[in-house]
């Protein structure tokens, strides 16, 4: 079914209110068109059986060879395969049909997309190697170079000095599952990723390909990484709350698989020791065959401490995937391509601040479930000779990673098809002016639950997850949310970044020019 396009009228409104003031504001963007979203497919199925396994036991190797990647492997507990225990309930095929074409394309949209007919210095270089790292549930209060402990990030932050970072850079949505959707498929409701993903564009363009970590788009019925486009995948499809020694859910949770490729190779990873293990092949594989054009893509799950309830487990969990990003940015500068390679660190969400002690750090931003704090997350590129140093404090999103990626792949407008996000390639020739004048925000089920503005946001009424009372929690224990309620509420992220004080009663015309928009 076709879906229409919200928010035509959105650039025609909001574009003629500001049009006639000067904006007030320093750091905020001047929005673009709100891009369209396809219909959301139906709800997934995760539901599990019981069954709970031991975890693995610590270690800290980096430089793993051939025959003890094999014996890590042999090492996985493997659970009795009795009926209760192998009965996992599968979701539903994720494979779309072609994509579905708008009623009334915004023809803005499409002339902005990618702009190949005038390539930029950046794009016109040889295409590069891309190494696509994402950390699951990583805040900006984690990471030094934002709003956290430098001595706890030292890799990242060196990163973030040797290369362009986003200030005000925004998940889909606040949840991993949506991030992956974005990130590989450049649309919210990803259609078609065997065939439309990144790993398929690389693959079709002579790339050595290879995913690590956990892949959330496809489970035993649907489409791995292998199925995608990706020559290797060492991992597992699900996320670490889905893991049996999870503390609260885990009675919850069926065994865990273990994935060489295509194979089951065993159950139940230890999360404390999982980054380390991906970094190691993500290394590797770099390293093989450096000469030959790569993409890696790396998925880490959380690194919250689930199974630990040590007060300072989580410092310890960010300083372990700190030395993990640290790996595989070594290992590009180990085989020599520094210089031909485009690296992108990124988180998927916020933190869960329902875990307390053992959650990360929002930063300044509000954590309660789809305020900033969830939402706005840590994004680095470096691109050595490329990507000179430096911060763009302009709005950009998830939804970018791929037609910035295809773009500097010289992937044709006909090729890459209607995508969500826009190239970024611009900014990353030195562009400081903002590529969007608008955002919406929807739900799974595709309602429009927030609208980003130039400064201002929106909210929509809608019922949300509330943080403020888990500050305390234990750790290792997650406290309860409480479920709280809004109608329309505006906030200015310039001067209100906390998200603390509605400005309704201020700029009624802001809201109601909104509103009006998403009505229509």
């Amino acid at each position: 079914m076709k879906t229409p396009v919200f928010f035509l009228l959105t650039i025609l409104s909001v574009s003629l209110l500001f049009a006639q003031q000067e904006p007030d504001y320093q750091d905020g963007p001047e929005l673009e068109s709100v891009d369209e979203v396809e219909q959301a497919p139906a709800s997934e199925n995760d539901a599990q059986k019981p069954v709970q396994e031991e975890a693995l036991p610590q270690d800290d190797n980096v430089e793993e060879t051939d025959s003890q990647l094999a014996t890590r492997n042999s090492q996985l507990t493997v659970p009795e395969e009795n009926e209760e225990n192998l009965k996992i309930v599968p979701p539903p095929e994720t494979a779309d049909p072609e994509p579905v074409t708008p009623d009334d394309p915004i023809q803005e949209n499409e002339a902005h997309n990618l702009q190949l007919a005038t390539r930029s210095s950046v794009a016109s270089a040889e295409s590069p190697n891309v190494v696509l790292i994402v950390a699951d549930e990583l805040g900006l209060g984690d990471v030094g170079c934002y709003f956290g402990d430098q001595n706890k990030t030292p890799r990242i932050c060196q990163l973030a000095s040797e290369g362009l970072k986003f200030t005000d850079f925004s998940a889909s949505a606040p949840d991993s599952l949506s991030a992956q959707r974005a990130i590989v498929t450049g649309r919210r409701f990803g259609k078609n990723v065997e065939t439309t993903g990144l790993g398929a564009i690389a693959k079709k363009h002579s790339y050595r390909t290879a995913f690590f970590g956990q892949w959330l788009l496809g489970t035993d019925n649907a489409a791995l990484p292998t199925d995608c486009g990706f020559d290797v995948f060492w991992g597992t499809t699900a996320t670490a709350d889905k893991w049996p020694f999870h503390p609260v859910a885990g009675e919850l949770n069926a065994p865990l698989k273990v994935w060489d490729n295509s194979a089951v190779v065993g159950y139940n990873l230890n999360p404390e020791t999982y980054n380390r293990q991906i970094s190691a092949r993500a290394a590797k594989f770099i390293k093989k065959a450096p000469n030959d054009p790569f993409f890696v893509c790396v998925f880490f799950p959380s690194f919250r401490p689930l199974t630990s309830r040590v007060p300072d487990a989580y410092s310890a969990a960010v300083a372990r995937l700190d030395k993990a990003v640290g790996e595989i940015v070594d290992a590009v500068d180990a085989a020599g391509v520094t210089n031909k390679t485009l690296i992108v660190f990124l988180s998927s969400c916020g933190p869960n601040r329902a875990w307390g002690a053992q959650a990360g750090s929002t930063g300044p931003y509000r954590a309660d479930v789809g305020f900033e704090g969830t939402i706005r997350v840590p994004c680095i590129v470096r691109y050595s000779e490329k990507v000179s140093p430096g911060v763009y404090n302009c709005f950009a999103n998830q939804l970018d990673v791929l037609p910035t990626v295809a773009q500097l792949w010289n992937v044709t407008e006909e090729e890459l098809g209607k995508r969500e996000g826009k190239s970024l390639v611009s900014v990353l020739d030195g562009q400081t002016k903002p590529v969007y004048k608008s955002f919406a925000y929807f739900s799974a089920d595709g309602k429009i639950i927030a609208v980003r503005a130039d400064k201002w946001k929106l909210y929509c009424p809608q019922e949300y997850k509330s943080v403020s009372q888990t500050e305390n929690a234990a750790p290792g224990v997650p406290a309860p949310y409480v479920i709280k309620a809004i109608d329309w509420e505006l906030y200015d992220l310039t001067d209100d970044p906390g998200e603390t004080t509605p400005k309704n009663n201020e700029r009624p015309d802001i809201v109601e020019t909104i509103r009006k928009a998403i009505n229509r």
